[in-house]
């Protein structure tokens, strides 16, 4: 069998000592096994309260990283459907520069071609009251 110094077989054996010890009449070795008995009761209790203090503050760690995985998770997915809401946004703006640009090119190309047949008519008007003045001097 190994040596274990925090092993529960040890603390009782010197409890039990320090019983027979006590019963039999040797106060010194009795008090001497009590002690050894209280320091080794003592040192497990700690060990003890160590290792579920360790595995409390184990747990709680990975609850809490786990908790903060799921809160990543979720402002993942935000940003996500924030960047999808934003890339939909810009797809509808440059639809609409498209459409505001398009009727401004007819609108402009309708606008030249009124003032061209403007022009056009004008010049035809002005020929036709030439012709006519230029008749009525002959006469």
């Amino acid at each position: 069998m190994p040596f274990q110094p925090f092993s529960e077989l040890r603390k009782s054996i010197n409890k039990e000592l320090a019983d027979v010890y006590s019963l039999s009449g040797n106060p010194d070795k009795a008090y001497k096994y009590l002690r050894d008995y209280t320091m080794l009761n003592d040192s497990i209790l700690n060990k003890n309260r160590l290792a579920s203090f360790t595995n409390l503050a184990l747990k709680y760690g990975t609850k809490e990283k786990q908790t903060s995985i799921e809160l990543l998770k979720i402002e993942k997915e935000y940003e996500i459907s924030k960047n999808n809401a934003q890339r939909r946004t810009l797809y509808i703006l440059a639809f609409g520069l498209f459409i505001v640009l398009l009727s401004l090119y007819f609108i402009i190309k309708f606008y030249d071609q009124r003032i061209s047949t403007t022009k056009i008519i004008t010049e035809q008007k002005e020929e036709i009251n030439q012709q006519k003045y230029g008749s009525w001097k002959i006469i």
